[in-house]
């Protein structure tokens, strides 16, 4: 029984040693991983903050923006109620008329 401990121990030592080798590569992969992920993690910490100020910085442009179409909007408005109002007047002295000739005038020889 003797004689069979060094080879048990032989292939216990190489199995050990196999499995040493895979755990290795394991905890390296696993390494790596987490490296990226921290890495990662520090980038994307630092992107919120460049973003939340691209962010507020195009709301502002765009706000900005809003308020002045509103006014220009605003302006437009009363422009077209002053030419509705115009064109209210106008019709009111064409209406008077007939045509686009007003009547003639009595003649006084004919009334004479």
């Amino acid at each position: 029984m003797h004689g069979e401990w060094p080879a048990v121990v032989a292939v216990t030592t190489s199995r050990l040693t196999s499995l040493g080798s895979v755990y290795r590569r394991q905890i390296q992969a696993l390494e790596a991983r987490l490296s990226q992920a921290t890495r990662k993690n520090d980038t994307s910490r630092q992107h919120p903050a460049a973003e939340i100020a691209a962010f507020v910085a195009e709301k502002s442009a765009l706000t900005q923006a809003n308020n002045k179409l509103r006014e220009e909007n605003a302006d437009l408005r009363d422009e077209a109620e002053e030419m509705r109002a115009m064109v209210e007047v106008l019709k009111a002295q064409i209406s008077g008329r007939r045509g686009l000739v007003s009547e003639p005038r009595a003649s006084p020889l004919l009334y004479g």
